[in-house]
C-alpha cells in the first residue's frame, strides 16, 4: 500500500505543468508554516527530479532530515496539498467548480443567519446553472431555496410561488430522468460496439433493433434540452452506424454538430465533444464518398485541433491526439491525398510511447492496428508485424474483439509475404477457432483463411499470382455485401491483392 501511495504522489507531481508547479510553490508558502514549507518543498523538489520513483535513494539522500521521521505522513500531506493547490488554481476555470464554491458560500451565509445575502447568492447561482445546463447543481440550489422558505415557516411565500417552485423541480427531475434513460441506452450500445464490434448478419441487426432501436424511438428528446438532444443524436448516430445505415448516421452527426456549434454555453466545458463528432462524420463521409464534405470537415477538424491543444489538460490532450491520429491514419489507408498531417505515422508512434499507460485499451489497439495497416499497404511487412504483435500479445481479447479478429487476419497476410509458411498453416487453425468461438467467422474471414492456406502451400510464382487474382476477384464480390464492408473499412486489401497479382512484390523490411 505504501509503495502504491508513493507512486501516486510521484505520478501526480510528474503530471503537473510548469504553471501548476509555480502555483503550488506559491500556495505552499501562503498556507504553511516555515517548517512545513521547507519540508513540502524539499520533498516536492526531490521527487520532481527523479525519473523513476525510488524511496531508498530518497531516504539515503535526505538522511538526517526531520521529514524522514514521519515520511509516510509527509508524503500524504504533500499529496493533499498539491490537490488543494490545484483546486484553487482551477477554481475560476471550471463552471462546475464555480458552482460548487457557490454552494459552499451559500451554506456559510445560511449558517451565519445572513439569509438575505444567502438568497441573493442562490438566485444568482441558479441563473448560472440554467445558463450552462448544470442540472445537478440546479437541483441543489432549488433545495437551498426550500431551506430559506422553511426557516421562515412559509410566511413570506405565496401559494403560487410554492407551486412554481414545485413545478420547476418536477420539470428538472423529468429532464434528469430522461437524460438517465438516454445515457443508459447509449452506454449499452457503446459497450456492445466497442467490445464485440458492428453487426455482421441480419440476425445481429434484428437483435439490436429489438433492443436499442425500439427504446430509442420512445426517447425523443425535449427540443429545449440540449443535453437530451446531444445524447439522442449521439446514440442514434452510433446505432445507425452499427446496423449499417450510414446515411442515417451521417445525418444524425450533422444535427449533432449543428447543435454543439449553435449552443456553445451548453458544451463549453467539453470541447472534445465537437472534436470527436467531427472525427466521426469525416469517417462516415469517406464511406459515403462525400469527398467535398469530408475535406471541409477535415479542414475544420485540423483548425479545432490546433486551437484546443495549447490550453488542453493532459486528459484532453490524450483524447484529442488519440482521436485525431486514429482518423488521419484511417484516411491514409483509404485516401492519402486528403490527410492534412504529413508526419502522422511518426508522431503517432511517439505519442503512444509517451502515453501508452494513459490511453484506453480499445483506443490503443485501434492506433496500433491502423499503424500496422499503413505499413502493410506500403509493403513494410516487418514493421507492420511489430504493431500487430503488440495487439495480439498485449490487448485483452474480450475488450476489443473486432479489432483483435482483424489483427489476426492481417497477421496471417503478413506472414504469407514474409514466407513463414509453416507458421501460417499453424495460425490458420488458431485464428479460425478464435473467430468461430466469438461468432466472427463470416464470409470475408473465410475467404482470407482459404486464400492464406492456398498461398502458404504454393511455391510457383505464377501460381501465386493466379491465386492473388482470384483472391482480388472474390473480394470485389464481397464489397457489395453491406455486412462484409466492415472488414474493408479495417483494411481494403482488394487493391493490394490486385498489385500482387500483377507483380509479386519483394518484401521490404
Amino acid at each position: 500500500m505504501a509503495n502504491k501511495a508513493s507512486n501516486n504522489l510521484f505520478q501526480l507531481i510528474k503530471s503537473l505543468s510548469k504553471s501548476e508547479k509555480r502555483y503550488f510553490k506559491v500556495f505552499v508558502k501562503r498556507h504553511t508554516s516555515e517548517k512545513g514549507k521547507n519540508n513540502y518543498e524539499i520533498l516536492f523538489n526531490y521527487i520532481e527530479k527523479q525519473e523513476h520513483y525510488c524511496e531508498k535513494r530518497l531516504v539515503s539522500d535526505l538522511k538526517g532530515h526531520a521529514l524522514l521521521n514521519k515520511l509516510s505522513i509527509a508524503k500524504a500531506r504533500l499529496y493533499d496539498n498539491i490537490l488543494k493547490a490545484l483546486d484553487a488554481y482551477y477554481a475560476e476555470k471550471s463552471i462546475d467548480q464555480k458552482l460548487r464554491s457557490e454552494l459552499h458560500y451559500i451554506e456559510i451565509l445560511f449558517n451565519k443567519s445572513l439569509y438575505v445575502q444567502c438568497k441573493k447568492r442562490v438566485q444568482s447561482a441558479k441563473k448560472q446553472a440554467i445558463k450552462y445546463d448544470k442540472n445537478l447543481s440546479l437541483a441543489q440550489f432549488i433545495n437551498w431555496e426550500r431551506k430559506l422558505i422553511e426557516k421562515d415557516n412559509y410566511i413570506h411565500t405565496s401559494i403560487p410561488a410554492l407551486e412554481k417552485m414545485v413545478n420547476e423541480e418536477k420539470e428538472l427531475f423529468h429532464k434528469l430522468t430522461s437524460e438517465a434513460k438516454l445515457w443508459e441506452e447509449k452506454s449499452i450500445l457503446f459497450k456492445h460496439i466497442n467490445t464485440k464490434g458492428r453487426t455482421r448478419s441480419n440476425e445481429e441487426v434484428n437483435a439490436l433493433k429489438a433492443t436499442i432501436g425500439t427504446k430509442l424511438e420512445q426517447l425523443l428528446p425535449n427540443k429545449e434540452d440540449y443535453k437530451q438532444q446531444y445524447l439522442y443524436y449521439h446514440t442514434k448516430a452510433a446505432y445507425c452506424f452499427a446496423i449499417h445505415d450510414v446515411e442515417c448516421s451521417f445525418q444524425s452527426l450533422k444535427n449533432l454538430i449543428s447543435l454543439v456549434e449553435n449552443h456553445p454555453n451548453s458544451f463549453s466545458e467539453r470541447p472534445n465533444i465537437l472534436f470527436a463528432e467531427l472525427n466521426n462524420i469525416i469517417y462516415l463521409a469517406l464511406q459515403l464518398n462525400y469527398s467535398k464534405e469530408a475535406q471541409q470537415y477535415n479542414t475544420k477538424l485540423k483548425a479545432l485541433y490546433i486551437s484546443l491543444l495549447p490550453e488542453a489538460s493532459d486528459d484532453l490532450k490524450i483524447k484529442l491526439k488519440s482521436s485525431y491520429f486514429s482518423l488521419q491514419l484511417a484516411i491514409v489507408k483509404t485516401n492519402p491525398t486528403m490527410c492534412l498531417h504529413h508526419n502522422i505515422k511518426e508522431e503517432t508512434v511517439q505519442f503512444i510511447e509517451i502515453n501508452k499507460e494513459k490511453i484506453n485499451e480499445q483506443r490503443l489497439a485501434y492506433l496500433y492496428y491502423n499503424l500496422a495497416a499503413v505499413d502493410f499497404i506500403n509493403h513494410q511487412y516487418n514493421e507492420s508485424l511489430k504493431k500487430i504483435n503488440t495487439i495480439l500479445n498485449s490487448i485483452n481479447i474480450d475488450n476489443a474483439q473486432e479489432i483483435y479478429g482483424f489483427a489476426q487476419l492481417l497477421n496471417l497476410l503478413i506472414h504469407t509475404k514474409l514466407g513463414n509458411n509453416e507458421l501460417v498453416n499453424y495460425m490458420i487453425k488458431s485464428t479460425k477457432r478464435f473467430l468461430e468461438t466469438r461468432n466472427k467467422f463470416f464470409q470475408f474471414e473465410k475467404t482470407v483463411l482459404t486464400f492464406t492456406k492456398k498461398i502458404a502451400n504454393t511455391e510457383d510464382e505464377h501460381d501465386k499470382q493466379a491465386l492473388y487474382k482470384d483472391f482480388a476477384d472474390e473480394l470485389i464480390l464481397l464489397k457489395n455485401n453491406k455486412f462484409e464492408q466492415v472488414a474493408f473499412q479495417y483494411l481494403d486489401i482488394e487493391l493490394w491483392a490486385r498489385q500482387q497479382a500483377n507483380s509479386v512484390i519483394a518484401v521490404r523490411a
